[in-house]
């Protein structure tokens, strides 16, 4: 056998994978030496427990297990129930002066009284609404039977010509994602104005087959940050939204 290149005494065979299969015993070099090994891995001199010297193939950083973040998903915790505020109150307060659809008068059983009311193409106005009179449409449009009525309806299947005008906006996001992000949208409109805000009326009329509504400038940007937030796992719109995908 030929003698190890670092120690004439020691021989090796030539087939040992560690750096003495290409001529360097151990015992010839310093504890803690590195080479590379005939097998082209990294070989580091250790001291054994009897005090002689062995190749100990190294370790590398790469074959330690790496422990990988699990990545939550972002789902919003969607709770319909209207709970309208001060603000919101003053709101639907002030929609009977802008004009509010006889369908929603309708639905609550409000009579229709053509001397406190204008009425124009299925559009009513009425002056100077009681704040009593607002508190008891509040009141009735908390009741469950009637919020189950509504949240039924604005509540179906969201359809795929929805889903792919946002994707024809914001590239290929997956569609939960942009599910996801219409039922916030959805939600937060219901539970602070139920059928007095536009887009719940615009779907309950419906019956929850037309979305088309959700197109428009004011829910599409809404929308569309929603959906930059879900990705993002942020909690709040910051600068780099608009570079994240522009509002068409």
């Amino acid at each position: 056998m030929p003698k190890c290149l670092n120690n004439p005494k020691k021989s090796y065979k030539g087939t040992e994978p560690s750096p003495k299969g290409l001529g360097y015993c151990a015992g010839g070099m310093k504890v803690g030496e590195k080479k590379k090994g005939k097998d082209g891995k990294l070989w580091i001199v250790k001291k054994v427990k009897n005090g002689s010297k062995r190749w100990i193939k190294e370790r590398m950083k790469t074959d330690k297990k790496v422990k990988v973040k699990k990545i939550v998903k972002y789902k919003y915790n969607l709770k319909y129930n209207f709970k309208p505020s001060k603000k919101d109150k003053e709101i639907i307060q002030n929609s009977f002066s802008y004009g509010v659809h006889q369908d929603i008068l309708k639905l609550l059983n409000i009579p229709i009284n053509k001397n406190k009311m204008d009425i124009f193409q299925g559009v009513v106005t009425m002056e100077n609404i009681s704040k009593k009179e607002i508190e008891n449409i509040i009141k009735k449009l908390k009741e469950k039977d009637f919020q189950n009525k509504i949240i039924k309806l604005i509540t179906k299947k969201i359809p795929k010509s929805l889903i792919d005008d946002y994707q024809g906006r914001v590239g290929n996001v997956d569609k939960k994602v942009i599910e996801e992000a219409v039922r916030k949208f959805i939600n937060e409109k219901y539970n602070r104005l139920s059928i007095f805000d536009f887009d719940i009326s615009y779907l309950y009329n419906s019956k929850g087959k037309d979305w088309t509504a959700l197109t428009d400038t004011s829910p599409r940007e809404i929308i569309m940050e929603n959906i930059y937030l879900i990705l993002t796992q942020k909690k709040k719109i910051e600068t780099e939204f608009f570079k994240f995908f522009p509002v068409k």
